[in-house]
């Protein structure tokens, strides 16, 4: 669970809240060093500053803590809700539901990818194994011959299926994405 008020408590360290476990970590630790009681021992917003520096960086730590250090956390630019935060295309901080194309605005740069279905040539390579294993116990050279040309059979047909996909964005795409 994040805090509810995870905003103040970035805002009590300086930092936006896209900012990463590291840098919270060296914000709070040079604000704790500045606003420390024993470099400032009559003043009393420096106390102040001292304990809400170290309450922030003390919720944020345990929000980093269960959610993980890979990713920061804050709100979300497309639903702005708090949580972990990914990077999209247009360079704004997206939850993995916004980032996903799950509400339909794609944030992460992910091209289309055809489905192949590969239940053929497995099958075709499966029958050039039992005509190969077949012609070596046997001794036959037309279950060898069998097993060469089904084992050629599926190269052509997977170097064909490889050829049919493409991994790029298409011209539409491409226009849509410029225009964000």
């Amino acid at each position: 669970m994040i805090p509810a008020d995870f905003d103040e408590h970035f805002q009590a360290l300086g930092l936006k809240p896209e900012a990463g476990y590291e840098t919270v970590r060296a914000r709070a630790r040079r604000l704790l060093f500045l606003h420390h009681p024993d470099r400032n021992a009559d003043d009393a917003f420096a106390r102040f500053q001292y304990a809400r520096v170290a309450h922030a960086y003390r919720t944020l730590c345990d929000a980093f803590a269960r959610h993980g250090r890979d990713h920061p956390l804050g709100r979300c630019h497309g639903c702005g809700e708090l949580d972990r935060l990914y990077r999209g295309i247009d360079g704004n901080h997206y939850c993995l539901v916004c980032a996903s194309d799950a509400r339909g605005r794609r944030a992460l740069p992910a091209p289309p990818i055809a489905m192949v279905w590969c239940v053929g040539p497995a099958l075709m390579l499966l029958a050039a194994v039992v005509l190969l294993f077949h012609g070596l116990l046997t001794g036959s050279v037309r279950a060898l011959g069998g097993s060469v040309v089904s084992a050629g059979v599926v190269l052509l047909w997977l170097l064909l299926l490889c050829l049919r996909i493409r991994y790029t964005v298409s011209r539409d795409e491409r226009s849509r994405l410029a225009r964000r």
